[in-house]
């Protein structure tokens, strides 16, 4: 629901934060400001290292936001293109579709998208939901591809813009599905991966519309069709992880096969990419075994477990 004075909106949202590990250590190496005057030093060499983290992270997730909030509703997933006969009909029908927008705001080592899961008339944003969910893996995998290790979770309950309405600047969220997101990541999460809140996995099971004994020339027909298929995208891209927990599959069979394709365009070797990720979990899983830190060495081997069973979808 939504202010008609003020244009506040008050309801449902996805909420995926995704934060950064280990800047804190690094940021302690550069906190005396002498040492920062010797561009030699341990303490410049971690400034430059966490600062460029930062930034080449926040990079990746405003230029993924940007490319998922250009696509049309009209650009069909494969899915519904398939089904020739109903192509036309279906893509001028959803053309017409209301469609969500995934924002994002940033502070410190943390990004966060958010999106309503529908509109004041209940009209469900079901591709801005599954493509929120496919943007962090790309950004996830990216960011382990070169060696910074992150974590994330993404929930769904209540929320509003209204802190960012307010202020002016449009883009901020606040409420319970923030609170939730950010105890999914720092309570459970545990290792470099993204836990997804079990509300949210049911909410989509739940969306699904039995369309079987709809007329498939009339506009409902395509409007839940475009939906069902983009909920099927989205718990497409999760599965259960070795403790149970729903977690993003941004390695596996959906992501891969959808960022290969992207990856490619843009003149990038996903296997190379995927290589990276994986050598660079390895690496420092037995780097931290080496000096007996068996707690990081226990979620780096959680995080080479997981890659390595994906490999696979990678060549």
């Amino acid at each position: 629901m939504s202010d008609s004075n003020e244009q506040i909106a008050v309801g449902r949202y996805v909420v995926a934060l995704h934060d950064l590990l280990g800047q804190g250590d690094e940021i302690l190496k550069w906190s005396s400001y002498e040492d920062l005057m010797d561009k030699e030093s341990e303490a410049f060499k971690a400034f430059r290292h966490t600062v460029n983290a930062i930034c080449t992270v926040r990079t990746d997730f405003k230029g993924i936001l940007e490319g998922l909030n250009q696509i049309s509703p009209s650009d069909l997933p494969p899915e519904i293109m398939a089904q020739v006969d109903l192509f036309d009909h279906i893509k001028k029908a959803v053309q017409s579709k209301p469609r969500g927008e995934i924002q994002s705001q940033s502070f410190s080592d943390t990004n966060i998208w958010f999106t309503p899961t529908s509109d004041e008339h209940g009209n469900l944003y079901a591709a801005s939901i599954s493509r929120l969910l496919l943007g962090v893996c790309f950004a996830h995998l990216l960011a382990l591809s070169r060696g910074t290790p992150c974590r994330g979770g993404i929930a769904l309950a209540c929320g509003t813009d209204a802190v960012g309405k307010i202020l002016g600047t449009n883009t901020e969220i606040y409420g319970p599905a923030l609170v939730e997101a950010y105890k999914l990541e720092s309570n459970l999460a545990d290792y470099h991966r993204v836990v997804i809140g079990d509300y949210l996995v049911k909410f989509l099971s739940g969306s699904i519309v039995d369309i079987d004994h709809l007329d498939n020339k009339s506009e409902q027909f395509a409007f839940h069709l475009y939906d069902n298929t983009m909920i099927q995208n989205a718990l497409s891209l999760t599965c259960t992880d070795e403790d149970g927990c729903i977690i993003l599959d941004f390695a596996g069979p959906k992501a891969s096969r959808i960022a290969k394709q992207a990856l490619i365009g843009a003149g990038i070797d996903p296997k190379k990419m995927f290589g990276n990720a994986l050598g660079f979990a390895q690496k420092e899983a037995n780097s931290f075994a080496q000096i007996r830190n068996h707690k990081l060495a226990g979620r780096y081997s959680a995080l080479y477990r997981y890659l390595k069973d994906r490999e696979g979808h990678w060549q």
